[in-house]
């Protein structure tokens, strides 16, 4: 304590003045001292090694340097400076073997080789609630440059700095150590790599800091560029950042790199060549986001609109949305070549597009023993390339699991193969508890797929009104071994050949299948002799196909095979045939034919034999989350125990109570909607009235109150009428007698 009262005895307080300059009053100083700036313009350039200091600057206190010059620098020591400002064609402050730390610190301009207004060695460099801004390196680290040193900063802006080479604002290498909080990137630029930030041998937790506006002009990084170095953060924004003629808009790392991210936003970022917002290259590490969102972004001459790896980069996306983003070549939103593997869970990809190549959603490619491609819970939507594979292109992954994936609304706009899916040369595939809906291509409209060489296992799939402008409507299969349960094929189309089905040289097993309302073309087409002698088909269900079931190699004596059935009411309810997937949700009425009629071998959830189609079958998982004792197999709204095929319908209040799939305002079934909903109907009660009927009593010629006229009510109310509810009425009995 002696000891303790004695030091605090000791310490000086240095004021500076007109008698007293900057250098001199550190010159004076020991350690423990403080040295007080008051306000107005004060040269230094001040050796304090050695010293531990304290300065703190007055309202309107600026040090100044002059070119070549460092206002305070040490090569031990500390320094802990609050509430200074610095100016000047010099470097601010310099560091090493010693710790800096700064306090609503403001430096303004500043020039210097490497680190245009901090150096620091071996140090330790805390910042907080300061502002860096307009420094420029000749080389390295426009503000700052960490060399084997740790830095923390919280609550700070730096702000149009650059960097001849990298780092516009921040380079660090040699195990240097950055943790950043609440602190703003802005317009700083380098002409290489990392228009903010550079990380060479590394690592960086970007915290919640915000990144907008850098960029860097012929290198990698628009933000961030990292080299044999990790960066984590929880928070971190990237926005409207840019690789002008270089890679990667937002980050970009290369040679054993990390990036692990949580609920990150990255949007605008744009890159000329690849990666348009993050880029991963030979990482031989992970990219990991999790709760993120990667919209808005542009490779403009590249792969990778939104996110692009290459070589040993394991992806994994997790609760995270890519949307929105554009390549030029393969990959609107996400590319990935060669080795690793791909983890998608509970995400989405949508509204991306490769303009003049394949892969709208993503694009992956594997040669790799081992590599294997998972998506789990996730929607893969109104994507768009111009070749192949609209929502997602994918080749030589050795495994493939799509399980609860939505792929809807996709689109090879001119193109080849697989509006929905593209898929070639993978060893495995198992694809469950999918829905394929809206997707269009030239071949396989929902999905193409060939050479998938040892086995495909594919179960509970809905394929649903999906387009091909030739061949495979709902899919296009070129498959040496190919096992199907449990799928339904509805309302696709396809102008030459398979509606639903085009397989070629493939041999299939094709089992508890439902084959309903295919428009265009046979349901099923056999390109081949061997498609045709080697695909069976049993347990499965034929319905109102347009153009017949059967065609091509397939003979009509396929239809005979074992439990088939043909041409029956299938009780599908929630379904509509018109080209509008997203109005249906498709359930079995629980008086429906399809219901125990699948293969005996083969057991339902509940332990009863198997159902036909998409709904049935010991892989199909059965829930009942609303409790009502329906599962959704039969509950067209599982989320409400209101509504089952037990309940009573409440007419006209917009909800199908009863599962019945009948139009709520139509009570008496007889195809015309109520008067007091717009329609013709003007007793919805009584299916006889069928429309309202103008015809003249005595001439029997049309005209009102002709009691004789049966279905008549006495006069016409409001709706459609005449020729074009007529025609109206009778397509919508037309697609009532699909079921």
């Amino acid at each position: 304590m002696i000891l303790l009262l004695s030091s605090l005895s000791l310490a000086a307080t240095h004021q500076v003045s007109s008698s007293l300059s900057v250098d001199q009053a550190v010159a004076l100083a020991a350690s423990g001292d403080e040295i007080r700036v008051p306000a107005g313009e004060w040269p230094a350039n001040a050796d304090a090694t050695g010293k531990s200091l304290s300065f703190v600057g007055e309202d309107g206190a600026i040090l100044t340097s002059t070119s070549g010059e460092t206002s305070l620098w040490a090569s031990s020591g500390s320094m802990d400076i609050d509430g200074l400002r610095f100016e000047g064609a010099g470097r601010a402050l310099s560091m090493g073997n010693g710790t800096l730390s700064l306090n609503q610190v403001v430096i303004d301009g500043g020039r210097g080789d490497w680190g245009g207004q901090i150096y620091v060695e071996y140090a330790t460099l805390n910042i907080s609630e300061s502002t860096f801004q307009g420094g420029t390196a000749e080389d390295f680290g426009g503000s700052i440059f960490a060399l084997s040193s740790v830095m923390d900063i919280q609550g700070s802006t730096f702000d149009e700095n650059t960097a001849g080479n990298h780092g516009g604002a921040i380079a660090m290498a040699f195990s240097s150590e950055l943790t950043l909080a609440d602190t703003e990137f802005v317009v700083n630029e380098s002409s290489a790599n990392g228009g903010a930030i550079y990380l060479s041998g590394s690592s960086a937790d970007l915290g919640n800091a915000s990144f907008s506006g850098n960029a860097i002009y012929d290198g990698y990084g628009g933000a961030v560029y990292l080299i044999e170095s990790t960066v984590t953060g929880d928070g971190v924004q990237f926005t409207d950042n840019e690789a002008t003629y270089g890679y990667g808009g937002a980050i970009y790392g290369e040679t054993n790199v990390g990036l692990t991210l949580e609920n990150c936003t990255f949007d605008g970022n744009n890159a000329y060549r690849n990666a348009g917002q993050i880029g991963m290259y030979y990482a031989y590490g992970p990219l990991s986001l999790t709760n993120c969102t990667v919209t808005g972004g542009n490779s403009a001459q590249g792969h990778g609109g939104g996110i692009f790896t290459y070589v040993w980069v394991d992806l994994s996306l997790i609760d995270t949305v890519v949307s929105g983003n554009t390549s030029r070549y393969h990959g609107g939103g996400v590319y990935q070549y060669y080795y690793g593997s791909t983890t998608i869970q509970n995400s989405e990809i949508s509204s991306n597009k490769s303009k003049d190549y394949s892969g709208g959603g993503a694009y992956l490619y594997y040669i790799w023993t081992g590599s294997s491609i998972t998506i789990q819970d996730s929607v893969i939507a109104n994507n768009k390339a111009k070749l192949e594979g609209g929502g997602l292109w994918m080749r030589y992954a050795d495994k493939l699991d799509l399980n609860r994936v939505d792929l809807i609304d996709n689109s090879g706009e001119e193109g080849l193969y697989g509006g929905g899916l593209f898929m070639s040369g993978t060893q495995t595939a198992s694809l469950h508890e999918m829905r394929m809906a809206g997707n269009t291509a030239t071949y396989g409209g929902g999905f193409y797929a060939t050479a998938t060489s040892v086995a495909a296992d594919w179960s509970n799939v809905l394929v649903q009104e999906n387009l091909a402008r030739i061949g495979g409507g709902g899919c296009f299969v070129n498959s040496e071994l190919l096992t199907t349960t449990n799928m339904s094929f509805l309302g696709n189309q396809a102008f030459d050949s398979g509606s639903a089905l085009c397989l070629y040289e493939t041999h299939g097993e094709f089992t508890n299948l439902l084959f309903a309302g295919n428009l265009g073309a046979a349901a099923i087409h056999a390109e081949d002799t061997d498609s045709g002698f080697y695909s069976t088909f049993k347990y499965s269900a034929f319905v109102d196909n347009e153009v017949g079931h059967l065609g091509g190699e397939l003979l009509a004596e396929e239809l005979a095979e074992t439990g088939n059935l043909t041409d029956l009411d299938a009780g599908v309810m929630g379904w509509s045939p018109d080209g509008d997937w997203a109005n249906d949700r498709i359930v079995l009425s629980p008086t429906s034919p399809l219901i125990d009629a699948g293969d005996p071998a083969l057991l339902d959830g509940d332990g009863t034999r198997s159902d036909i189609g998409h709904h049935g079958g010991p892989t199909d998982i059965l829930e009942d989350a609303d409790g009502d004792g329906w599962d959704t197999r039969y509950d067209c709204d599982d989320t409400d125990a209101s509504v089952n095929p037990d309940a009573t319908e409440i007419w006209y209040d917009g909800v199908d109570s009863d599962c019945r799939g009948d139009s709520d305002l139509d009570q008496d079934g007889d195809g015309e909607i109520t008067m007091e909903f717009g329609g013709n109907d003007c007793d919805d009660t009584d299916p006889n009235v069928i429309e309202c009927l103008d015809t003249d009593t005595d001439t029997g010629t049309d005209g009102p109150g002709d009691s004789e006229d049966p279905g008549n009510c006495g006069g016409c109310g409001g709706g459609l009428g005449g020729g074009l509810w007529v025609l109206g009425l009778m397509a919508l009995m037309r697609r009532r007698d699909a079921y």
